[in-house]
């Protein structure tokens, strides 16, 4: 952990030397971003942090407390507060994670000139419940994205590294292996090439070309060893009864394994026909079953980092120009960052 985050913070040159971050401190590998952020010479950071079914409060401060003696970062470098409220007036960068959303007009109402939240993913992935949008564009507070397919960091190929490892461990050798591929655009390129790289047949279903199964890929079903879901964009069923994209009465004959990361299925028709589906962890739109972090620690300090350049770098652009819009440009130019779709 401790050589990945000095490496990633040189890599990208993050320097938030004269910014305060508020942030989560969470359990296992994403105790990492405050760390990241002390590296980068945050002058401040802030970290909420609650009980969860990944660890309770207490134990994830012990870990954070550990992880700062061998990081040799002070304890009044990285502080634990109960309400996030209580530092609004106080943060530059603002993350969007877990314990510290929802991010509500109240606080962004407290926010500083000169403070900006970076998504941890990409712009698309954006959800209105997580942050007030309205808000931030009333009080001149930036929001952008993180490019995870910058080409310092190519995060969504641990998506394909995951896939693989889901499939390794349910007993699919991947090799030789028959395997459907239901996914789209960015997910799609990443598994398709981990797949093709590993020797599988791979047929592809991109559920934005396609609305049904063809006579050949039905054919392929009866042959089949897995079936991958990783479809984050397209909110239609894509398993599921006579109106989803592909009948789950075609999954009946070899009974193949379902591993899913990310799209709906219908989960009252998995349990009826005793489909194993793998994780078995029951998601909504927009959601993931597992994150990259399940191929290893690397992916979630890159993209962590990764976010808190696009912050730092919206930051330095709003006290540059005192102007949203051509802090997001300077951002844009200076960042791994990414717009939202106009």
């Amino acid at each position: 952990m401790k050589k990945l985050i000095f490496e990633t913070v040189d890599l990208l040159k993050i320097d938030l030397s004269s910014m305060t971050v508020l942030t989560e401190a969470a359990s296992g590998n994403f105790i990492v971003t405050p760390l990241i952020a002390a590296v980068a010479g945050a002058e401040k950071v802030y970290v909420v942090c609650r009980d969860s079914k990944y660890g309770t409060k207490k134990e994830i401060l012990m870990y954070l407390e550990e992880a700062m003696m061998c990081f040799q970062i002070p304890p009044e470098r990285i502080c634990y507060i109960e309400e996030k409220d209580k530092v609004a007036r106080e943060a530059n960068i603002v993350t969007n994670l877990g314990f510290v959303r929802p991010i509500r007009a109240e606080f962004i109402e407290k926010m500083p000139k000169d403070s900006a939240i970076p998504l941890m993913f990409e712009s698309w992935e954006f959800r209105m419940e997580d942050i007030d949008a309205k808000a931030c564009k009333r009080h001149n507070i930036p929001i952008l994205g993180t490019n995870e397919r910058h080409p310092d960091l190519k995060i969504f190929y641990y998506v394909g590294m995951s896939i693989l490892k889901l499939l390794l461990e349910n007993n699919i050798e991947v090799f030789k292996s028959h395997i459907l591929l239901i996914s789209s655009g960015g997910y799609l390129d990443a598994i398709s090439d981990i797949l093709y790289g590993n020797g599988a047949n791979v047929l592809i279903y991109n559920p934005y070309e396609m609305n049904a199964l063809s006579d050949d890929m039905k054919a392929f079903l009866e042959h089949c060893d897995a079936v991958v879901v990783a479809e984050q964009q397209n909110s239609d069923i894509l398993i599921g009864g006579q109106d989803a994209h592909i009948d789950i009465k075609w999954l009946l004959k070899c009974r193949p394994v379902v591993v899913h990361i990310a799209g709906i299925l219908d989960y009252d028709l998995f349990e009826k026909y005793s489909i194993v589906k793998k994780p078995e962890e029951k998601i909504s739109y927009g959601y993931m079953t597992v994150t990259t972090e399940y191929a290893g620690i690397r992916p979630v300090i890159e993209l962590h980092a990764a976010g808190l350049k696009v912050g730092q770098a919206m930051v330095e652009g709003l006290r540059k120009y005192n102007n949203v819009e051509r802090a997001k440009q300077y951002a844009l130019e200076h960042s791994p960052s990414m717009a939202f779709a106009s």
